[in-house]
């Protein structure tokens, strides 16, 4: 296993070949010319008297297939580098956007050397992380990156994400106080044409800008959410792209009464489902995130659940909380849910813990969950905890360092699981989860974990402090690697 301690530094554009396009199977077709005459009717009686001598074809035979496996190529992550605000050092140009410090990534690889890369923007900007194939096997490869709020105050610490053609982002707002960015990113070697639909409380946002946003290569693009919809207090982000993939992302901040009171980045979101799965949300100082709520300014402090059903039609909603320490559930709550508007969820008087947010929908939706951690000081911090994918193969987690790192694992099946959690040190802990349960496990900041041992496994990565509060989930390999059922 191969870790962030040594990595290699590349040059600042990586120059890619194109994977060459899948040739699909050609289809010969073998036309007979229709004699007639003697000859005809010879050759059609020998066919009439071969039939009663030939067997006749089964119907409904066992279908054979074939798995392919594809051939391991290059893997790329993107992280999104250095926290922004508007403005320099100085305050001015505050249509300028400015990187803040930079992040801590780490990144590692059961095969090869993976490689640090500084995009668009320098050291400030976002990286991508490249790993080359060793051979003939898809090599297992993560990364994520964390960062102190500085100015901001708080943490915030996301995955190094895969680009993909679409994403959905679900959090933020722009109402007085708080700043949402988009950010995009496209690693890729073509122009990126990008169309985002923002959802908020009201409904579709129709604002000028939204479509056709052009990405460049290896470039970035910042967009503040206020400039599309402003006053909105729960946005949900539908990102779109033509041509080269990206990864987007968004960065989050909050000031209250003049006090820099968090910052987080929020990374895409499960795809929308009528299963869904929130993994490790953290609630933590939450009696004291409380109390800030007495505030007439604050309403945004407690701990709530975003929902869209983004079809054309209405939904309806189960949400249930289990706690992580095998603590009894939280009652269910029915949710009733309009077509394309988003609604948070208050979720009052929750103890402090970690707990698996379940919501099962009529229809197919997108949820993330929110908490704020307070010190009853003064200061705030606060996160957004996305929906899950389902790991079905083993996965590598390079965890970035941060204040008490846990490792939360959601077993969906009705199976017990036992999941073999190995360090790049080679050591090893086998983890019991129940079947339709979870467990936690604390972790070493800064360390590299594969997970191994399971047929089915949500997993998301925690971080808590007084005043730090951070999470992002775990995806699998790329889908490219797996292996293909070509039907004979």
């Amino acid at each position: 296993m191969t870790d962030a301690t040594d990595f290699e530094e590349a040059p600042e554009e990586l120059a890619t070949e194109p994977a060459p396009a899948p040739k699909g199977r050609s289809a010969v077709v073998v036309g007979a010319r229709v004699l007639t005459g003697a000859v005809g009717v010879g050759v059609a009686a020998l066919a009439i008297a071969g039939a009663t001598w030939l067997p006749l074809p089964t119907v409904g035979g066992d279908v054979r297939a074939l798995d392919v496996h594809p051939t391991a190529a290059a893997q790329e992550r993107v992280c999104a580098g250095s926290l922004l605000r508007f403005g320099d050092e100085s305050g001015q140009d505050a249509r300028a956007v400015a990187p803040i410090g930079e992040p801590d990534i780490r990144f590692a690889a059961t095969d090869g050397m993976p490689r640090l890369q500084p995009m668009a923007g320098g050291a400030g900007g976002p990286h991508r992380v490249t790993l080359e194939p060793t051979g003939p096997e898809q090599s297992t490869f993560g990364a994520s990156q964390s960062q102190a709020g500085g100015e901001f105050a708080g943490f915030a610490a996301a995955q190094c994400a895969m680009p993909t053609s679409q994403t959905w982002l679900v959090g933020g707002a722009s109402t007085t106080g708080r700043v949402t960015l988009i950010r995009l990113v496209n690693p890729s070697t073509v122009d990126s044409l990008v169309d985002l639909t923002i959802h908020t409380e009201n409904g579709i946002i129709t604002a000028a800008g939204t479509d056709g946003i052009v990405v460049p290569p290896g470039g970035e693009r910042v967009l503040p959410l206020a400039g599309f919809a402003p006053d909105a207090a729960s946005p949900v982000i539908r990102v779109v792209s033509r041509g080269g993939e990206i990864v987007a992302t968004l960065q989050q901040s909050i000031v209250r009464t003049l006090a820099p009171s968090g910052v987080d980045l929020i990374g895409g979101v499960n795809a929308p489902s009528t299963g869904i799965v929130i993994p490790g949300f953290v609630i933590n100082g939450g009696h004291a995130a409380e109390e800030l709520t007495a505030g007439a300014t604050v309403d945004d402090a407690g701990a709530v659940i975003r929902l869209l059903a983004p079809g054309n039609e209405d939904a309806t909603a189960m949400l249930s909380m289990t706690p992580e320490d095998g603590s009894p559930a939280v009652d269910p709550v029915a949710i009733d849910l309009t077509a394309g508007q988003v609604i948070d969820v208050a979720l009052d008087h929750i103890e402090d813990g970690s707990y698996t947010v379940r919501v099962d929908a009529t229809l197919p939706v997108v949820a993330a969950a929110r908490s704020t951690t307070a010190d009853g000081e003064g200061g705030t911090d606060f996160a957004w905890f996305g929906a899950a994918p389902v790991l079905s193969e083993p996965a590598l987690l390079s965890i970035a360092p941060g204040p008490w790192a846990a490792l939360h694992l959601v077993n969906p099946t009705e199976q017990d699981a036992e999941v073999t959690v190995r360090s790049e040190t080679g050591s090893e802990e086998t983890v019991s989860v129940p079947a339709g349960a979870a467990a936690v496990m604390p972790v070493p900041a800064g360390g590299t974990f594969e997970l191994d041992g399971f047929d089915q496994l949500h997993v998301s990565v925690s971080y808590r402090g007084a005043t730090e509060l951070a999470g992002f989930v775990v995806t699998g390999p790329s889908p490219l690697a797996r292996d293909i059922r070509v039907l004979l």
